[in-house]
């Protein structure tokens, strides 16, 4: 990324590398020489990466439970995250037994993924909240038009069920 060399701040280089979709970060200040500023980034990187993984705790394809739609083509929903939940874990530790509390705000159609509906609470297996995240539906609902509505309707209706909006 950025070399340099200062006689007060010796040679210096800030480096980047990625491994088994990891990315680590060097920072080296005060080497003596350019050689030894290279080696000692190649260690940290070499450090970083046999020491550490990244465990993917859950994707945003994972559901985190359904939600009903109100005024869309589809009745339900499924509720996932906005982004993959991925922690940094020590080569040698166990993965983490996490909980997730949803809370999710009612879902009136359109609905575009991607949209924040809600929050998802990250609860350890000590009753601590360790992270809280953004959730989304895991489609874009669209609005019924009158027709979809009146047919919606009419099926629940016959099938003896309270009418929907």
């Amino acid at each position: 990324m950025k070399t340099g060399f200062t006689a007060t701040a010796g040679y210096c280089l800030t480096a980047t590398a990625k491994k088994n979709n990891m990315r680590l970060i060097s920072v080296v200040m005060g080497a003596e020489t350019s050689d030894k500023r290279s080696s000692d980034t190649t260690s940290l990187l070499n450090y970083g990466f046999n020491t550490y993984k990244n465990h993917v705790v859950l994707t945003t394809e994972d559901s985190l439970g359904v939600k009903r739609v109100e005024n869309g083509v589809v009745e339900q929903v499924d509720i996932v995250l906005n982004k993959d939940y991925v922690k940094l874990l020590k080569q040698t530790d166990a993965k983490p037994n996490y909980s997730f509390n949803v809370s999710v705000d009612p879902l009136v159609a359109p609905l575009e993924k991607g949209t924040v509906v809600g929050t998802v609470e990250v609860v350890d297996e000590n009753g601590n909240v360790v992270d809280l995240l953004e959730a989304t539906v895991k489609e874009s609902v669209a609005k019924t038009n009158w027709w979809q509505a009146f047919l919606k309707n009419l099926k629940h209706l016959t099938a003896g069920q309270i009418l929907i909006k």
